[in-house]
């Protein structure tokens, strides 16, 4: 049974073959459907269970919070759930948006009619052909700062040099030396951007990069101040 409560008070109560039955439903009907359309023969079964909203805050990691009672410990923690769907395609674990903005100065002053060619360039790849013009002009950028204080503060809390070697992972994507976080953090490791000590054959890169993916699925976001506190939060695929 799946009990729903509000304030501690008991509001009903539902055998889970309803959740799977009407999830399988669902599914049916997506696949079924196009992008929008509406299903009034769930509206009754999402009323009953007090589901008002489809999705989280995007200031909130958790899409939905469940209370789990462990009959052999006799604990009852709230935990947490992302709700990942890949029915349309891969989904993310950080967006990028205004407050994941990285600032970059240029290596040398530049002519307002230069700055001005570069950023009439409009095409689809614009930031990456703009940064492939600066580099054949012989510009350089060099990190300057996060944009927003949150994001640049919480990156040095998990590690102090993470906002550096984030920054040139970002040039390393945008003058076009790959596309995944496999194959960008490979090349970090190869250049060794930071000069680190790879005598031993320590990965320093990678280690930091999946610091940093650990801490954003236990629910790090850019526009919140991070603890470094666990969430408590599991992350199941739809």
């Amino acid at each position: 049974m799946v009990f729903i409560n509000d304030n501690g008070q008991k509001l009903c109560s539902l055998p889970i073959s309803k959740f799977a039955d009407n999830a399988k439903y669902l599914l049916e009907q997506i696949k079924s459907n196009g992008r929008t359309f509406e299903l009034p023969e769930l509206e009754e079964f999402l009323n009953k269970i007090q589901c008002t909203s489809i999705k989280a805050k995007s200031t909130v990691k958790s899409d939905i919070r469940i209370v789990i009672h462990d009959l052999k410990t006799g604990q009852m923690p709230e935990l947490g759930f992302s709700i990942k769907s890949q029915i349309g395609g891969p989904s993310t674990l950080l967006n990028a948006g205004k407050t994941t903005n990285f600032v970059y100065k240029l290596s040398k002053p530049i002519s307002k009619s230069k700055m001005h060619t570069i950023n009439s360039i409009s095409s689809r790849s614009k930031i990456m052909d703009r940064v492939t013009s600066l580099y054949e002009s012989d510009y350089h950028l060099k990190f300057s700062k996060t944009e927003k204080t949150v994001l640049g503060n919480n990156l040095l809390l998990i590690d102090s040099l993470l906002p550096k070697i984030i920054s040139e992972l970002l040039l390393l994507y945008y003058s076009g030396q790959g596309s995944s976080v496999n194959k960008l953090v490979e090349k970090l490791e190869e250049l060794n951007p930071l000069g680190f000590d790879q005598s031993s054959c320590h990965k320093f890169y990678s280690y930091k990069i999946k610091c940093l993916l650990t801490d954003i699925a236990l629910g790090m976001i850019p526009s919140k101040v991070w603890y470094g506190l666990a969430n408590t939060m599991q992350q199941a695929d739809a």
